[in-house]
């Protein structure tokens, strides 16, 4: 989160930065309190209670803690909120300033990412196919209007608090529905996934059936994995505004993050437009 909110204040110096937490204990580690630090470069800690969006106890998920950032969009969407946000997750890092991303997020389109823009209906991807998610959405509702639907990714999304307000009032509808409908286990895929393994598949399902327009992020951000068996690296990601890096969490990140919570780093000093040549 450091590296995160540090790379994205130095990029967009005149937003505004809040991290949501449920977390109230101390934040130290190497002697650095990363409370302090994040509120001393100008970052806004509010708690929040994971609550709204936490898949029912007995249900089995894998990533049940991601649910959080539907929480999350849901206080976006507030009146209380800003006119517009964009929410990410705190394993991506910002290379640049990007002007364009900016009036995209302040236009009236929402922000969502395809995660596998290349991907044709019968792909599998981690034994799933697009098709194979649209099996089960039409389980959900006969009436699905997508046979193939886009797996759209979690890391971000972005827009209005209107747009973002129509998502969460559709995210809300389903989400009672599925639970109330299945009181005992959760809808599951073809590769025995449930529709609450990740916050991506039901999230998916609302975004897909949504009437009003939206713009893809993918020419700004990628999901870059940079294991030593699995990378997918490419020359063109040094002109992403966005770097999405889960394989970094223990790696990269904690590297960097010694030289963004020491002020008198090159980090600081140097102007992010040079970043790509150092």
């Amino acid at each position: 989160m450091a590296v995160f909110f540090a790379t994205s204040i130095r990029c967009n110096p005149k937003a505004k930065h809040i991290l949501y937490t449920n977390d109230q204990e101390l934040a130290t580690w190497n002697g650095v309190d990363f409370r302090e630090f994040l509120n001393t470069i100008g970052v806004e800690i509010k708690l929040l209670a994971f609550e709204a969006f936490r898949p029912p106890e007995h249900f089995t998920t894998e990533f049940r803690n991601a649910f959080y950032k539907l929480d999350v969009l849901r206080a976006l969407s507030h009146p209380d909120a800003g006119q517009y946000s964009l929410l990410l997750d705190s394993d991506c890092v910002w290379t640049r300033p990007d002007p364009t991303l900016t009036r995209l997020v302040q236009s009236d389109v929402l922000l969502l990412l395809d995660a596998e823009p290349k991907s044709l209906p019968d792909t599998k991807i981690h034994g799933l196919s697009r098709r194979d998610m649209g099996d089960l959405y039409r389980e959900l509702d006969p009436d699905y209007p997508v046979a193939s639907p886009i797996h759209f990714g979690g890391e971000i999304i972005g827009g209005s608090r209107e747009r973002l307000a129509e998502v969460i009032q559709e995210l809300s509808k389903n989400w009672d529905q599925i639970v109330r409908d299945y009181p005992t286990s959760p809808p599951t895929f073809r590769n025995n996934r449930n529709i609450f393994d990740g916050d991506e598949y039901i999230s998916s399902f609302v975004y897909n059936r949504l009437p009003r327009p939206w713009a893809d992020a993918s020419p700004y951000i990628r999901r870059i994995w940079t294991s030593y068996r699995n990378t997918n690296v490419r020359p063109s990601d040094a002109s992403l505004s966005l770097w999405h890096l889960p394989n970094e969490k223990t790696q990269g990140l904690p590297v960097l993050s010694r030289r963004v919570v020491n002020r008198d780093s090159q980090f600081w000093k140097l102007p992010p437009k040079h970043w790509q040549t150092t």
